[in-house]
């Protein structure tokens, strides 16, 4: 495919019409006066070998009629055409109007309207006029058939103009459409590595949901467990108000005791050992449970503050686990969405193939009408 220029195409279009007025190929006629005689008509005719008519103009050099060579001397050689009209004025041939045509006419109606005249005249030669009427010159068939074939020069050049631009545009396309082809493959590449990360990213999250799970599940059952221990412990604080309590009632009696055996002097003694044995054993008792009293409030306030760090640890893995949900949410809709995407791609990237075989195909063909018309 050759190419040219847009300045070289219009100076060319230029001259090709310029060539193409109907001036460069009109010739200059030979005309008569009404006061020619036949006879005188065909001695011109006769002088002048070369010319196919000749022109009847009035005084203002107007066309009147034309007489073409061929149908002259068809006429004149008939029996007593000569007798008849040797000696009369050439108007008395007069038998029909000859074609006038405006010499600024385009060649296309020129050609036209030389062709549709009737059989008779279709072979005249046509006589170009100014504005005025006013005679300019002739178009014989000769003349008309090199317009006619200029014209058809000038045709198939357009067409090779217009072939030339649209293969132009054509290669243009398949040249963007390989750009676009390329880039599709670029993209589909990048959202193939797009999907996998979002797959392993979605995978993940499934994994650490599943461990969330998990330690939610662990977290709310020791919280359980934490719960239980303080209500343990709240009825061992009760357990050891009692003993105390019983510790102090055993006091008050050994206290008693003692008070009884004093009175009952010698017999009292035994009485008051033992007195003296449970008022310490009492004593005692009191101590040990002031001591697991101790120990049971101090076990108290840690399972307390495990039970608020508890709390806060449910609470927190069920704020996590219900970001790790929406944020599976965002994978799985992600995933949807580039899994619809590439779907696209896929299909823009077989129409662009389409489109580029039916580039490569139109510009060959192009080509092959190009070779055919020049």
């Amino acid at each position: 495919m050759f190419t040219i220029t847009k300045q070289n195409q219009l100076n060319e279009k230029n001259q090709l019409a310029s060539s193409l007025s109907i001036q460069n190929y009109m010739t200059t006629p030979l005309t008569i006066d009404e006061g020619t005689t036949c006879e005188q008509l065909i001695d011109l005719f006769k002088q002048n070998e070369g010319v196919e008519c000749i022109v009847l103009v009035d005084t203002l050099n107007r066309p009147i009629t034309l007489f073409m060579r061929n149908t002259l001397f068809l006429k004149f050689s008939r029996r007593y055409s000569s007798a008849l009209f040797y000696e009369k004025p050439v108007s008395v041939l007069i038998d029909q109007v000859p074609l006038m045509i405006n010499i600024s006419s385009s060649a296309e109606h020129v050609i036209a309207a030389a062709l549709n005249r009737d059989i008779q005249t279709r072979y005249d030669c046509v006589l170009l006029v100014s504005s005025e009427q006013v005679l300019q010159g002739v178009l014989t068939m000769t003349n008309i058939m090199e317009l006619a074939s200029e014209l058809q020069t000038q045709a198939k050049y357009e067409q090779s103009l217009l072939i030339q631009k649209a293969s132009s545009y054509i290669q243009h396309i398949a040249e963007e459409m390989q750009k676009v082809e390329q880039e599709i493959v670029k993209q589909q590449e990048s959202f193939d590595q797009m999907i996998d990360s979002t797959l392993r990213g979605k995978t993940l999250l499934e994994a650490i949901l599943d461990s969330f799970n998990h330690i939610t599940d662990h977290t709310k059952l020791q919280h359980l467990q934490i719960s239980n221990m303080k209500n343990d412990s709240k009825q061992l604080k009760k357990i050891a108000s009692d003993v105390v309590e019983l510790s102090e009632q055993s006091n008050i009696l050994a206290l008693n005791a003692t008070i009884e055996a004093a009175k009952a002097k010698e017999h009292g003694l035994a009485f008051n050992v033992v007195a003296s044995e449970v008022r310490q054993l009492a004593q005692k008792t009191k101590g040990s449970v002031f001591h697991i009293q101790n120990v049971i409030q101090a076990m108290f306030t840690i399972i307390e503050q495990n039970e608020l760090t508890s709390k806060a640890s449910v609470a927190v893995t069920d704020r996590s686990k219900h970001i790790i949900n929406e944020t599976e949410e965002v994978f799985r809709a992600i995933f949807t969405a580039l899994a619809q995407y590439q779907k696209e791609i896929t299909t823009i990237s077989e129409q662009a193939k389409c489109v580029s075989q039916l580039t490569r195909k139109t510009t060959s063909e192009l080509a092959l009408l190009n070779n055919y018309l020049n």
